[in-house]
């Protein structure tokens, strides 16, 4: 059985492309600290998950990335770390 180069020509394409968008999606979710997801889910979940759509020739990421980037989870979530920050910051 032999895998058409255009197929393989996909697939390493999707992991280029998909490369800055997993590296800053992983990043973001890291961001966050632990004790601001309570209530909003596993973190370790979402970086599961981050990284099985890139293994998944790397287009998945780049649908999933864009779709934290844009989610109310993540709104939520750096209003969390704003408040955070603000609280700890007045002392």
């Amino acid at each position: 059985m032999e895998i058409p180069l255009a197929a393989i020509s996909i697939a390493i394409l999707g992991y280029l492309v998909a490369l800055p968008a997993f590296a800053w999606h992983r990043r973001d979710l890291l961001s966050f600290h632990r004790p601001l997801w309570a209530g909003y889910g596993s973190r370790r979940a979402r970086l599961q998950g981050a990284a099985v759509c890139y293994a998944a020739f790397g287009w998945p990421e780049l649908f999933m990335a864009f779709g934290w980037r844009s989610s109310m989870t993540r709104r939520e979530l750096v209003g969390e770390r704003s408040r955070f920050r603000d609280e700890r910051n007045r002392g």
